[in-house]
């Protein structure tokens, strides 16, 4: 069984979160967002191409920014 103690920490770790998470949402921090209705798969399709298409663009950018640059002396 829990101390009177412990019950109270518990009791305010608990009611201080509820209040930041009260806080945030008032301040439009934590975003929040409802569907409506259901997605067809090709609009699932459409949207994982465009992800994997801007992956794939910030992949190629990072092996071109690859090697020493021109002022960089090796000895």
């Amino acid at each position: 069984m829990m101390k009177n103690n412990q019950r109270q920490a518990v009791m305010y770790i608990g009611l201080g979160a509820l209040i930041a998470i009260v806080i945030l949402l008032a301040l439009g921090r934590v975003r929040t967002e409802r569907y409506e209705g259901e997605v067809s798969e090709a609009e699932l399709e459409n949207m994982l191409d465009e992800l994997a298409e801007g992956e794939s663009m910030e992949d190629e950018d990072e092996m071109t920014a690859t090697g020493p640059s021109s002022g960089y002396e090796s000895d």
